[in-house]
């Protein structure tokens, strides 16, 4: 069906569909779509289980009727011919994508007016409209996408909870338009997306507006290019908050929209029978996998969204089908909506089958429980809201599933089962190099595995699969490396993949206090361990001086070692910790490696530790090791800690439930609050403007985390949230302690694995950074 298409790499591929045909567009015009047309998204994306694909079908809002079809016709033909029916396909309606969908473009999403009959337009009225100012809106639902929606270019337009962003050719300038109550991300990412107007044009002037400073000749310039001739009072006529210009695009395609946003809401799982020339029959109860007949289709409908499920010996499905099942569950006729095969089910598919536990996908669904709480309340992603309107939440209702989505997280953590494989890591070859300037220091085989905060890494690990040659590049980066250091580990890393192994090994981005299992397990048992700090010149892979790990091992594959304060306070029950002493003591003798045990710590950490004491053992000529229980403790192990202090403890030697961070982001465009559950966190998923909840899983407290740049809606309905989240866990005495960004006490820190002190205070704030380059910018072309 296409020529060149290589199905067995990484990657996105997008054809505009032009007369029933693809007509593929380029890389560099990824993100742009436009409205009077259809398109065919292919992306293919790597899994432990190999390359799986996924096939979207958007569809603009003004694209003819036969375009949407035929788009959703031509991706199934190239599902069926190029990939043998193995993707799952996926309908997108403009200003109603899927979440999966926008984070294919780190850029954004950039909606354009027009399709392909515009091309044949006089070239005079296409000049002309050329020169005409376009308005853009500016809006990022979540951390990780944006979109870039164009509105009409009328004061009418604007709102002082957005960014926008006017492109007036005729003046050769673009201009940013911040509102009084823009938060920080959308404010950064319009400066992005001018940015990327302004590259793509060639010269440009950029200049940077606030409504609460409409004086100035550009402030007058912008407000006239939108018709209004006095900027001051043009400023202070902004509406305050007002319908999202998505919003009310979605409306005007689809008028019923607004009046079934609840039914849209609706996180509660219906299975409808599907049959030739009938409606959608809904199933009574549950969904259940017995309901799926190899011969014929079923309809599920879950959290707004619709999945057409076709038996391996049924006909093809029909865009039809989809917008039938939506109509009849009450669904918005945008929702979207994906199609998927028996036996090639997506794992977020089966979850929502109570008898659905093939042991295939139980990792699925316990990655899926641990990973994220659906929305509780509020209109489902794919639902227009109204910007200006702040709803109700049922607190007790999001609390009752934080607390179930707590409980499943926790069941889904490891509890110390597995065992260590001892050969693991000794399977391949293994390089690892530092990054000293701009060159990679290769490291002598005793320091592989040794990293120090303050520096980033390349490592190559080589390895033979099925008798071929395979190879992955991972890049690790401390996180108190510099920015050159990082930059310069990416590059090389990115250098060595494209030279050295022409694009065939796998190619791994590492963080700190992120590092996946497989990075860990390449080192071998006990092998991997974290130091403060930059690697001596001198080299050695065991600085000198006291020093205290902890044990991180939430899998067997994935156990290390990580410094932490050597303080008694760093110290938990529910872990176990290598304390290394001076490598000579006063007295002239060798220091000692003492291991300690909390009660509740896991056989796993125990033979974990045990390891990692060894190994420093082994860099110290031969250290003795001390093997310490809780309570047990001789002096000499509190002197090295500087004394005795309080911690996180159990007196019955019960286990601890391990901690879950609660991420709470309001999303007045959905209706709500989204919440998401983390049993594994570090400090670097505490966003600057968002709130946090954390249960510690010990105590009779809970902890609000409220960031700097948080929304005035957050900070009332958390406190809110967590006073049910403490009823939900049957603890009515529950304290809540509210904790400010930036000054955090010891006693919300010590939950935190090498919590750093000073991080808070240095973290730029992004949008002034790139707002300074920008006049540096203009500095450097006015001179």
């Amino acid at each position: 069906m296409l020529k060149d298409l290589n199905v067995k790499d990484e990657g996105t591929w997008i054809w505009r569909v032009d007369q029933l045909k693809l007509v593929e567009i380029p890389k560099p015009s990824h993100g742009t779509f436009c409205t009077g047309d259809s398109y065919v998204i292919l992306h293919a994306f790597h899994t432990e289980s190999g390359i799986k694909h996924r096939i979207y079908s958007w569809q603009g809002q003004e694209s003819t009727a036969d375009e949407k079809a035929a788009s959703l016709l031509l991706a199934q033909k190239l599902n069926g011919e190029e990939l043998g029916g193995t993707a799952e396909l996926v309908r997108e309606v403009q200003h109603s994508e899927s979440e999966d969908f926008r984070q294919l473009f780190s850029a954004g999403l950039n909606f354009k007016a027009g399709g392909v009959p515009s091309g044949l337009r006089h070239a005079a009225q296409a000049a002309k409209e050329q020169d005409q100012a376009k308005l853009f809106i500016i809006k990022s639902p979540t951390r990780m996408s944006v979109q870039v929606v164009e509105v009409a270019p009328a004061l009418q337009s604007m709102m002082s909870n957005a960014s926008f962003v006017l492109d007036a050719p005729g003046r050769k300038t673009l201009y940013v338009w911040h509102g009084d109550a823009a938060n920080l991300r959308e404010k950064s990412k319009s400066l992005e997306v001018a940015n990327t107007f302004r590259s793509n044009r060639g010269f440009m002037r950029l200049t940077v507006l606030d409504q609460a400073d409409p004086s100035g000749e550009d402030a007058s310039t912008f407000f006239h290019l939108l018709g209004e001739p006095d900027a001051a009072a043009a400023a202070s006529r902004v509406q305050p908050s007002g319908q999202s210009p998505v919003s009310m695009a979605v409306a005007a395609s689809d008028p019923a929209a607004a009046s079934t946003e609840a039914a849209a809401a609706s996180s509660i799982p219906r299975l409808f029978a599907l049959d030739q020339g009938r409606a959608p029959t809904e199933i009574p109860g549950p969904p259940s996998r017995c309901s799926l007949k190899t011969e014929g289709q079923a309809g599920l409908v879950a959290n707004g969204r619709v999945w057409v499920w076709t038996g391996a010996k049924a006909p093809a499905p029909t865009q039809e089908q989809g917008a039938q099942v939506a109509a009849a569950a009450g669904l918005p006729s945008d929702a979207p909506v994906s199609f998927v095969r028996e036996h090639l089910e997506p794992g977020i598919f089966m979850t929502h089958f109570h008898d659905w536990n093939d042991s295939q996908y139980a990792a699925f669904q316990a990655y899926q429980a641990s990973k994220a709480l659906p929305d509780s309340f509020g209109a489902a992603a794919s639902s227009p809201a109204k910007l200006h309107q702040q709803p109700q939440i049922n607190a007790e209702e999001v609390a009752q599933g934080m607390w179930k989505d707590a409980q499943a997280a926790r069941r889904a953590a490891p509890q110390g089962a597995g065992k260590i494989n001892s050969s693991a890591g000794k399977d391949g070859k293994l390089t690892v190099w530092v990054v000293r300037g701009n060159n990679l220091v290769e490291l002598p085989p005793s320091e592989r595995g040794h990293f120090f905060d303050g520096d980033a890494y390349v490592v190559l690990y080589e390895y033979a699969l099925l008798g071929e040659e395979r190879q992955t590049i991972y890049f690790w980066l401390g996180r108190h490396a510099t920015n050159l250091e990082r930059g310069t580990a990416a590059v090389l890393a990115t250098e060595m993949y494209n030279t050295q192994f022409k694009g065939t090994a796998a190619l791994c981005r590492v963080a700190q206090n992120s590092e996946p299992s497989h990075f860990a397990a390449v080192f071998g048992p006990g092998s991997l361990v974290i130091h403060s700090g930059q690697r001596p010149e001198q080299g050695g892979c065991l600085p000198e001086g006291a020093r205290l790990y902890k044990l991180k091992a939430e899998s067997a594959e994935s156990l290390h070692a990580v410094q932490v304060d050597l303080t008694a306070s760093s110290l938990n029950s529910g872990d176990s910790f290598v304390l290394k002493g001076p490598h000579v003591t006063e007295g002239g003798a060798r220091g000692s490696i003492l291991l300690w045990r909390g009660k509740a710590s896991s056989a796993l950490e125990v033979e974990a530790a045990t390891l990692v004491a060894k190994t420093f053992a082994e860099a110290a000529a031969g250290a003795p090791i001390h093997d310490i229980k809780e309570g047990e403790e001789p002096a000499e192990f509190w002197a090295l800690l500087g004394g005795r202090a309080d911690y996180p403890h159990s007196n019955t030697g019960a286990p601890l439930q391990s901690p879950v961070l609660f991420h709470l982001r309001d999303t007045a465009a959905a209706g709500g609050i989204k919440v998401e559950a983390n049993p594994t966190f570090s400090q670097e998923n505490l966003s600057a403007t968002d709130v946090m909840i954390l249960d510690p899983g010990v105590g009779s407290e809970l902890f609000v985390w409220c960031g700097r740049e948080a929304s005035e809606f957050e900070r009332p309905r958390a406190h809110k949230v967590a006073e049910a989240y403490s009823h939900a866990k049957g603890q009515e005495s529950t304290s809540i302690v509210d904790v400010q960004d930036g000054a955090e006490p010891p006693f919300f820190t010590q939950h935190f694995l090498a919590w750093d002190t000073h991080k808070r205070a240095t973290i730029p704030d992004v949008y002034k950074e790139k707002l300074k380059q920008q006049e540096a910018g203009k500095q450097e072309e006015s001179s």
